[in-house]
This record gives C-alpha cells, structure tokens and sequence, in this order.
C-alpha cells in the first residue's frame, strides 16, 4: 500500500511541485521557532550558578558620574552602615547586578598571550561572592585575607577548559586584554555562572576581584536579607542610603523581581516568532485546503472508476489522506536534509545543538503532520462520498 502511495505521488511529481515547497518552507518556519522555544527551555533547566533568593540589588549613580569606586571611603561606609542593618546578613559590590540585561566581555589568553578569545566578565570583592553565594567546585572563592593588590579570579568551567583542556587551573595564570601587564591568578572554579538568569545561554565566564584603584567600576550593591524581611524594609533602606551620601542616586529592587522582569523581557522574542509563525501556519493550512480540494475534484473520474471497480469508501478515503501524508513526509526528509548540515557543520554552535536539533525536527514533523492530516480529512471525505454514476459523468 505505502509502495504504490509513493510510486502515485511521485508520478505526479511535477503538479506537487509547488506544494511540496509551500510544506517545506511552512517546516523551516516551525522548525526555526521550534529550535528557539526548545534551546531556550534547554538553557533554562541549567544552573545558574548563584542563589538570588532573599538578595536585593542597590544601583548607585553618583550625581557627577564618576565612578563610585573613586570615592572609596564612600563604598565602605556604605558596607558597613547597610550591613549594621539587622535585616542584612552580608553584603557586596558588583560591576552590574545580576538580571538586569548588561554584559562585559573582553578577551583573555594564557599567561604567554596564546589561545587569546572573548569571553564574558564581571568584577565582584569578596563579599558580592557571599551574597549570592556562587558554589565553588574547585579550590575557593575570595577572602579577606587575600592580598589586597594581587589580581585573583574565579573561571567556569567552560573557560578552564577551552583555556587549560583537561587540567586543573588552579593556581595558572590568565592575560586579561584590559590590563595585559598584571595578570590574573585562577584560585577557584565553578561549574557556571550567569548573571542574566535562566535564559542566558553558558559561555566561558571570569568572576575578576576588585582590585581598589585598578580600572572598572563597582555600580552595584548586593544585600542579602535574613529569612523573612518584607518590602516594607526598602523604605528605611532608601532612608540610610540618603543619610550616606545625600547626592547620589539609590535605585532599590529585589533579584526576584528583576528576574521576574528579565523573563518576561527575553520570552519577547520567542512570542512574536510564534506569532508570525502560527500567521504563516493558517496561510499555509488554507493554501494546502485549496490546493487539496482542487487536486480531489480534478481527479473524480479516477474516483468514480475506483468505486465502479469495487473499491469502498474507506479505501477511497485512506487514499487521499494518505497521498496528502506521503507528500507531506517527502517535504519534511528534503527539509531536514538541508537543516542538519547545520549541526554537523557545526554552524549553530549551542543554539542548535544535536538535542537542541533533534527536539526542534520532532516539533516541526508533528505540526506539519498534523497540519497536512486536518487539511486531507474533509476533502477526501467528500472524495469517498461520490456515487459511481455521478462521478463517470462528472465533466
């Protein structure tokens, strides 16, 4: 039966020409919206590397714009004044806060400047390390005991081993292109970090202490806030902060509400692609209607002659769903065909991973199949319900 399907459709191979392109563009639309939806719940199951539970973030603008590190007499006033609050448990300074869309990104390479590539940073001192309280799998974090000049680092996973392959970083030294003179000692690993949340995709990432008077900036507070402290505390927080320094700028907010804002800002994208997407899909469901309504009607004399040669409804029935499902299989092979040199070039990198891949094709085969099954149920229902006589004189 599938033989002589495909041997019917292939017969007929130049009239399905534009239908079978009009179902492989509809499959690169699904499977591109598809691939975005399923990288992104891939990411999102992965650790970020911090707790942001019970830590509320301080943006601080001086009103001069300089840096607020240049004031440091300010900075640890601000430590300690804040963290004599009895709602905080510890506190840090960031170059950026955690989930609020910023990105530093530099290039690194070995102590003798080989196998030089970007990757992402950020700057932190020792407490930033507390509050969010990164887990270190190897060696350690910062401590107050560290040498207040020398330039440490703690490096995920991920840049370890494109920097170092398979052995242990620590205690190896890193070339940083911001200051090529000084270079940066590895103390600790960690299996990832990312700042910006669940929807981040991994990269190679260096967490640089803050060495006082060396380049960067540290804009942003982290409090960490005992179990049970509610909003109503932001109030007299706001209040400390203006009685340290009543010019500059305070901006106060909860890490779970930034996260909850970065969310909903990241799934913009993937909701206008499935919008269009979903746009595209009823085009394509009423052309590939048309199309398949048209095709039945033209072919009612061979109908009528396979009825008139004692073939049943639901044998009449199952061919037209069938032709409509071989088609559609043919569309998708030749779709796939071209998309997975993508992953074995190696061109998607991790946005198209093989899982990532593989998840995106079982997506887009299930709609384009389910698509074509609904577009071919009526037509060849009307096609199985033509009377024999009717349909050898139909003209």
């Amino acid at each position: 039966m599938l033989r002589h399907i495909f041997k019917l459709v292939w017969k007929r191979k130049l009239h399905h020409a534009l239908l079978t392109l009009e179902i492989l563009l509809a499959f690169v639309v699904i499977f591109a919206v598809a691939a975005i939806a399923v990288r992104n719940a891939q990411v999102y199951h992965q650790p970020i590397g911090m707790d942001y539970q019970d830590v509320w973030s301080v943006e601080i603008q001086r009103p001069d714009s300089q840096a607020v590190t240049a004031d440091p007499d300010a900075v640890d006033l601000l430590r300690r004044t804040v963290g004599g609050l009895p709602e905080v448990e510890s506190v840090g300074f960031l170059t950026f806060s955690p989930f609020d869309n910023s990105t530093m990104r530099t290039g690194f390479a070995r102590a003798d400047r080989s196998g030089q590539f970007d990757a992402s940073t950020i700057q932190a001192d020792v407490g930033a390390m507390r509050v969010l309280r990164v887990p270190i799998e190897e060696g350690r974090a910062f401590v107050d005991s560290d040498s207040a000049t020398e330039r440490l680092a703690v490096v995920n996973r991920s840049m370890a081993k494109r920097l170092f392959g398979d052995r242990s970083p620590l205690g190896l030294k890193i070339c940083n292109n911001d200051d090529t003179v000084n270079l940066l000692r590895v103390v600790g690993v960690v299996d990832d970090f990312r700042p910006q949340g669940e929807l981040e995709s991994p990269t190679p990432f260096v967490i640089q202490r803050f060495v006082p008077g060396g380049r960067g900036d540290l804009r942003s507070m982290l409090l960490r806030l005992k179990p049970g402290v509610t909003r109503s505390f932001q109030e007299r927080l706001e209040h400390t902060l203006k009685q340290v320094r009543p010019g500059w700028s305070f901006t106060v907010a909860p890490l779970t509400d930034k996260r909850a804002e970065h969310l909903r800002e990241g799934l913009i994208p993937l909701i206008v692609a499935a919008v269009i997407g979903v746009f595209l899909l009823l085009m394509v469901a009423f052309g590939l209607f048309g199309v398949l309504w048209q095709n039945v009607w033209r072919r009612v004399p061979e109908m009528g002659l396979r009825r008139a040669l004692g073939a049943t409804e639901g044998q009449i029935y199952r061919q037209i769903v069938a032709e409509q499902m071989a088609l559609s299989t043919l569309a998708v092979v030749l779709a796939l065909a071209l998309l997975v040199q993508i992953p074995i070039t190696g061109a998607g990198r991790d946005m198209l991973n093989w899982s990532v891949f593989v998840g995106a094709a079982l997506v887009s085969s299930l709609v384009i199949y389910l698509i074509s099954l609904l577009c071919a149920l009526y037509p060849g229902w009307r096609a199985s319900r033509l009377h024999p006589t009717e349909a050898l004189h139909y003209e």
